[in-house]
């Protein structure tokens, strides 16, 4: 992950130190996201357990219809097939 980090940090324009994307990775992680959500967040939203398993493909288990994940799909590959960051 950190070297897909790099590329998209030059990508943007931005020299990030080893130091900041170790940072970037760590606070990235879902385990790190759900930890601090439900410490720092949780009064203020109405589903505090939001926080999905984070596995790469589990969305499909999730809310969305076809329908939607077909939009999602199409959106995306739109909007990054030139960037690079987006595979077939």
């Amino acid at each position: 992950m950190s070297g897909d980090l790099l590329l998209f940090s030059r990508y943007l324009g931005k020299d990030l130190s080893v130091t900041e994307i170790e940072k970037v990775v760590e606070h990235t992680s879902f385990k790190y996201m759900k930890e601090h959500f439900q410490t720092k967040l949780r009064d203020s939203v109405a589903n505090p357990n939001y926080m999905r398993k984070g596995d790469v493909g589990d969305f499909v288990n999730g809310p969305y219809t076809e329908e939607q994940l077909k939009v999602f799909n199409h959106r995306i590959e739109t909007r990054f097939k030139h960037t690079g960051f987006y595979t077939v």
